[in-house]
């Protein structure tokens, strides 16, 4: 026989709280217009063909707790809503699966968790921060073979705004943070896992956000948007053991912000766009097979740097920092096997390029136009070939090509005082 309990309390005075505990049933507690409220769910075992149900509503209260506790558990649902001012709010579901969790809170100065542990697949679990005030803090956490469950944080305008996302023993997992406002931080850690999918969307200025999926990460997939006219903002993506791997980042209208990626291992591919940007940091790291990395710093690129360093295998590359990238550098590290370097500094001055590349396949190529530019260029051994075009005054380019097929094109044009110097042993 299914059970029902409600439990609705209206506060009007300190300390009013509710507590419910129940099997195979539906808990409800609401509570209004009070300060110091507290409200506690519990709910055990069911046996699947009855979930568990239970709901918090807390409405215009200050300093109120939410909590709700479901364990072995399949199919529950779990919903936490408040409005006012320094709410915390927590669920937790242990040795669950096809469960859900969500927390809404609107106002000032709240706490979120969610924690859905052992055996939580096809989990899902939301949270929805609306407000401002320090500190507006979110956190899921999805342990022990989490497989195909999903996680979601949102977090809108607010400031000083954290949201974290764990998911471990992750197989098909989702993560997802979106948040809006000043100085966020955001953070997805998918560990031991397998075609895990994260994605990070931030709008504002000094934003933090990090993705690290790491051990075995089979075809994983990692992207990092933040988007809107940002200042000093830091994105960063970590893939270890990436297997078949892929990482994008995407910032628009930055100044002073970093993105990096790392991976290891396997298929590799690694994009970073930073649209609009001056004085800017991109930097790529791969490691062994088949690789392929871009960065695209485009327009006002003043003082941007892009730095990509690949080792082993396929290898590839393209550096593009555009029209006026005054005093911007690009460098290339590759080593061994088919290389491949594309730098196109274009409307580059006071301009820096660097391509070193060591072992089979070779290649590089150079466009900088405008003046006082510089390129240096070092091949080792095998297919060789490296072309460089600069345009303008005081140009410099140095080729070292050491055995094999060499060759070499040096092209400055439409200026005085260039110097080009190209040395093949």
């Amino acid at each position: 026989m299914r059970k029902h309990l409600l439990a609705s309390a209206v506060a009007m005075a300190l300390g009013i709280g509710g507590t419910a505990a129940a099997d195979d049933s539906t808990a409800t507690i609401n509570q209004t217009d009070a300060e110091s409220t507290s409200a506690t769910i519990t709910q055990t075992g069911n046996n699947g063909t009855n979930p568990n149900t239970a709901t918090i509503n807390q409405t215009l209260l200050s300093d109120s707790n939410a909590t709700v506790l479901q364990n072995n558990t399949s199919g529950d649902n779990a919903l936490v809503n408040q409005t006012g001012s320094d709410h915390n709010a927590s669920i937790t579901q242990d040795d669950s699966w096809f469960v859900s969790a969500t927390i809404n809170q609107s106002g000032t100065a709240a706490t979120a968790t969610i924690e859905q542990s052992d055996w939580s697949d096809d989990s899902v679990a939301i949270i929805n921060q609306n407000g401002a005030g320090d500190p507006i803090t979110a956190s899921i956490t999805q342990t022990t073979e989490s497989q195909l469950s999903t996680a979601m944080i949102d977090q809108l305008g607010l400031s000083s705004g954290g949201a974290t996302i764990v998911q471990s023993l992750a197989s098909g997992d989702w993560a997802a943070i979106d948040q809006t406002g000043e100085e966020q931080t955001a953070t997805i850690t998918q560990d031991d896992s397998l075609w895990a999918d994260a994605s990070i969307s931030q709008a504002g200025v000094n934003g933090m956000a990090t993705v690290d999926q790491v051990a075995m990460s089979d075809g994983s997939l990692a992207s990092i948007t933040q988007d809107g006219i940002g200042t000093l903002n830091d994105a960063s993506i970590l893939q270890q053991g990436a297997s078949d791997s892929s990482a994008t980042i995407i910032q628009n209208l930055a100044s002073g912000d970093t993105a990096s990626i790392f991976q290891t291992g396997e298929w590799h591919v690694a994009t970073i766009n930073q649209d609009d940007v001056w004085f800017s940091d991109a930097t790529i790291s791969q490691s062994g097979d088949t690789s392929t990395a871009t960065i695209d710093q485009l327009n006002l690129s003043d003082g941007a740097v892009a730095t990509v360093d690949q080792n082993g295998s396929l290898l590839g590359a393209e550096i593009t920092q555009r029209n006026s990238s005054f005093s911007a550098l690009a460098e290339v590290s590759q080593i061994g096997s088919a290389n491949v370097a594309v730098i196109d500094q274009d409307g580059a001055a006071r301009s820096v390029v660097d391509i070193s590349q060591s072992g089979t396949g070779n290649s590089a190529d150079v466009v900088q136009t405008a003046v006082w530019n510089e390129a240096y260029l070092t091949q080792g051994g095998e297919g060789n070939i490296a072309e460089v075009a600069q345009s303008g005054t005081y140009g410099l380019v140095t080729v070292t090509q050491l055995g094999a097929y060499d060759s070499a094109y040096v092209t400055q044009s439409g200026g005085t005082l260039n110097t080009a110097i190209v040395f093949q042993q």
